[in-house]
């Protein structure tokens, strides 16, 4: 008997110490990553050479392509090749297993969907093929529950030609009504704030909550950022704020994964 327990427990020490070991590999991939888009966010000088330099040595797939979204958008800010980056993203990669879609692995990279809205958002007046051809690229019918990738799709068809346009899931995920739906906890908050920015932009009216979210949005990097590309930063960003908005990055940067911090939530 005491044998017995003895043996459970060693398997017990040996499962915990080789999950601790695979969290710790992740938590160390993560964070060239996040280092990564951490100098994009803030405009660093060897931001473009670090990113590049980090996907040439990547190899996991998943990690690699959330860093080569970060690499189109900046390619498009520099006026390089977009294309030829868009085309090396390959969701396959990231969620065919044994050729079926596993979906629930978009959690894991779901911060890759506010990488993509900025891009789409910076695509949307001189190259909308190219627009159309992301969207055709990263559309999956498999996330259609995903509240990140919804919002993503939602960006798409207002930025679109198309003479209606489908968005109603914005009003739906700023209403709170998203229950049924699968999402990163950790960046509810973040896509709320996109969803109220788009609407805006598509000529919506929003409640006066949610014009005052888009204030405080206004000054951190990525609402800076989105928010300039729609042309509404002038309207959000207050004379005020704008001192603040590069000692907010060191924050906001962490709202991208999964260490974004809590007061990004407090709408949940």
């Amino acid at each position: 008997m005491n044998s017995t327990f003895l043996l459970i427990m060693i398997a017990i020490v040996m499962f915990m110490l080789l999950n601790n070991m695979r969290k710790a590999k992740e938590l160390k991939k993560d964070g060239g990553y996040v280092d990564a888009y951490m100098k994009v966010l803030k405009g660093d000088e060897d931001a473009t050479d670090n990113l590049n330099a980090y996907i040439l040595k990547e190899t996991d797939p998943s990690t690699k392509n959330r860093a080569l979204i970060v690499k189109a958008y900046t390619d498009v800010l520099n006026g390089l090749d977009t294309k030829a980056t868009i085309d090396e993203i390959n969701f396959d990669e990231v969620f065919l297993v044994n050729g079926a879609y596993v979906k629930e692995k978009l959690i894991k990279i779901s911060d890759s969907f506010v990488w993509l809205v900025l891009l789409l958002s910076k695509l949307k007046d001189d190259n909308k093929p190219l627009m159309d051809e992301l969207y055709n690229k990263i559309y999956k019918a498999e996330f259609e529950n995903h509240v990140e990738f919804n919002v993503f799709k939602c960006a798409y068809e207002i930025f679109s030609d198309k003479e209606e346009k489908d968005y109603n899931f914005l009003k739906v995920l700023l209403a709170g009504e998203y229950g049924s739906y699968i999402y990163d906890k950790a960046l509810i908050g973040v896509f709320k704030k996109f969803a109220a920015a788009l609407l805006i932009y598509a000529g919506e009216e929003l409640p006066e909550e949610d014009e005052m979210m888009l204030k405080d949005f206004a000054a951190t990097q990525v609402g800076n950022k989105l928010l300039g590309n729609l042309n509404l930063l002038d309207k959000y960003l207050e004379k005020k704020e704008e001192e603040t908005v590069e000692e907010k990055t060191e924050e906001e940067v962490k709202e991208i994964p999964e260490e974004i911090k809590e007061e990004e939530n407090k709408e949940e």
